[in-house]
């Protein structure tokens, strides 16, 4: 399905932006009346979004860093400028 997608992100000249990908993810709770695994498949659907498996071990801590920040910097314009860069680094 992933393999799917990103043929027809090639196509149609979309990309998902990756850093609003991984802050949507981390922004994930369960609904009130979602049981757990739908909760989980919810999960599941929103990961490869994030292109995990792109970031080279030795930009990893970078990448988490810069995550953890959008996760929880209280400055909108500061949140909007990490959701604008595509390539998951705090420069």
């Amino acid at each position: 399905m992933h393999d799917a997608l990103n043929a027809l992100d090639g196509l149609l000249g979309l990309r998902v932006h990756v850093n609003i990908a991984r802050f949507t993810l981390r922004k994930l709770h369960q609904q009130p009346e979602e049981t757990v695994d739908d909760f989980i498949l919810r999960i599941q659907l929103a990961i490869p979004d994030c292109r995990c498996q792109e970031v080279p071990p030795s930009k990893f801590e970078e990448v988490m860093a810069t995550q953890c920040l959008l996760a929880g910097v209280l400055e909108d314009k500061a949140r909007e400028r990490l959701l604008s860069t595509d390539d998951g680094a705090l420069s």
